[in-house]
């Protein structure tokens, strides 16, 4: 029969559902993974937690008695060719890649074809991109799920976002009311037009690492800013140990500088993961977003360098 108007609310939209937080979009995916038998979630080796915040990436795996076991990452934060062997073995039902400051540092094609292959439920933690592309398609689009945090894209102060890519996971995209973000913040989200801010970002990244290309005792953690990535911030490595330093003389100076994660959790600070503790110890993240001038970029830029001044 047919009928006037469209009926179905669930016909020819995206496998998405808003949340309060990333985090709680990633509790909602390992609830409804089956760990019991006896098989345990991958994470990568470099996760940290604050007083305030907790860890969103840890938090979720404790709450729900998770079983996991890290993967070890090189100074990049990329996965070491280990993760494949682990994807291999077989003792594994799922995989979290988190794409760090919006990049992708993995070999996500390898990885996507090797979980499916070994039947490991890939999870991809998008909270520092909303809008990342690769040659191999958009970031939060390869695995089975994905996450994303809205505040730290857009100026809201919460709002996560899941989605579902594998359709033996449809159900999870009716999350309890309480879970939902407020209606400004999903205002905020439909209004926003995350092409040019993609596009504004990429261009505040190009234009800082030009203007600190030359500064000695700074290592740019990614000097190529490849096609289509929209970049959280722009990660350094702060020579000879100096970067709590410099920290707190561009705080004085009124430039906004996170040190991400310079806290570690537990976890991972007793294991045997120097490369994720070396980059602990002395990364800082310089902010490129959406409402920073080139202006504004010079003098970030103008402040490192006397930051670094003995």
């Amino acid at each position: 029969m047919l009928i006037k108007s469209p009926e179905s609310p669930y016909n020819c939209v995206q496998p998405l559902q808003y949340s309060s937080a990333a985090r709680v979009a990633f509790r909602t995916i390992l609830e409804n993974i089956d760990f019991s038998n006896g098989k345990k979630l991958l994470l990568p080796a470099y996760i940290g937690i604050t007083d305030r915040e907790g860890s969103g990436v840890l938090d979720p795996v404790l709450q729900t008695n998770t079983p996991y076991e890290f993967y070890s990452l090189d100074k990049k934060l990329s996965a070491l060719e280990d993760l494949y062997k682990l994807i291999k073995s077989e003792k594994y039902n799922a995989l979290l890649v988190i794409h760090y400051f919006g990049f992708c540092q993995n070999n996500m094609e390898e990885i996507v074809q090797l979980c499916h292959k070994h039947n490991v439920l890939l999870i991809e933690d998008c909270a520092h991109t909303m809008l990342s592309d690769t040659l191999f398609g958009q970031l939060g689009k390869l695995g089975d799920f994905s996450f994303n945090s809205i505040h730290k894209f857009l100026a809201t102060k919460e709002g996560g976002c899941l989605r579902v890519n594998n359709k033996e996971y449809e159900h999870l995209l009716h999350l309890p009311a309480p879970t939902f973000p407020k209606l400004k913040t999903l205002d905020i989200l439909a209004r926003a037009d995350l092409s040019n801010i993609r596009e504004i970002r990429r261009s505040n990244y190009l234009h800082l690492m030009e203007m600190i290309a030359d500064v000695s005792g700074i290592e740019i953690m990614y000097p190529e800013l490849p096609n289509g990535i929209a970049p959280h911030n722009l990660p350094l490595l702060i020579k000879d140990g100096l970067r709590e330093s410099v920290y707190f003389k561009l705080i004085d100076k009124g430039i906004p500088v996170v040190a991400l994660y310079y806290r570690m959790i537990d976890q991972i600070k007793i294991g045997s993961y120097s490369n994720a503790l070396y980059v602990s110890e002395n990364i800082l993240n310089l902010p490129v977003h959406q409402d920073i001038q080139k202006g504004d970029i010079d003098i970030i830029a103008q402040e490192l360098r006397e930051s670094l001044k003995i």
